[in-house]
């Protein structure tokens, strides 16, 4: 880190403008430090990341992230008092704080802001047959599972063709 901070200060101090790729690197040293001890920059995910990894498509994405980013912020700052980690990012000709979650540690955390957000009529509009694929789906894997090993809904009323075979006891 001291060596990126001292050629940004000699570039500076010479006039030369560094490159994208140099200030990237800065940015991403930054990034970095700023993360509470043991967490690293692959845990965390933002509000886009997590719209992606809940199957919403890029047209989605667009349109609902600066909204979710919002909710998330709004939701974490009142239920734990401090601003989250945010990471310095670059859009166009300028730099914005991202909000930044713990992919595991904050996961319950996500999961009760995603759940209110999609009681939103803006979530609503532009999502309106994911509750009906959710519940399909669910459905549908209910039935594939029904039966089988540690899914059968009384082991006693399974098929003993699909009931887990017992262990014989050694006497």
């Amino acid at each position: 880190m001291d060596d990126l901070a001292a050629s940004h200060t000699l570039a500076t101090q010479v006039g030369v403008s560094l490159g994208e790729a140099h200030m990237r690197a800065i940015r991403d040293v930054l990034n970095e430090v700023i993360l509470p001890l043991g967490q690293q920059q692959g845990d965390m995910i933002d509000a886009a990341k997590i719209l992606t990894r809940k199957g919403h498509t890029h047209a989605e994405i667009l349109k609902l992230a600066s909204e979710f980013g919002r909710a998330l912020k709004t939701a974490w700052e009142r239920t734990h008092l401090e601003a989250p980690v945010t990471n310095l990012e670059q859009f166009g000709s300028g730099e914005n704080n991202i909000r930044q979650y713990h992919a595991r540690d904050d996961a319950l955390f996500i999961d009760a802001v995603y759940e209110a957000f999609q009681k939103r009529e803006l979530y609503q509009r532009l999502c309106p047959d994911r509750e009906k694929d959710r519940v399909q789906y669910a459905l549908s894997v209910q039935d594939a599972l029904k039966n089988t090993r540690g899914f059968a809904s009384s082991s006693a009323n399974a098929d003993p063709e699909l009931r887990p075979a017992g262990r014989k006891r050694l006497r």
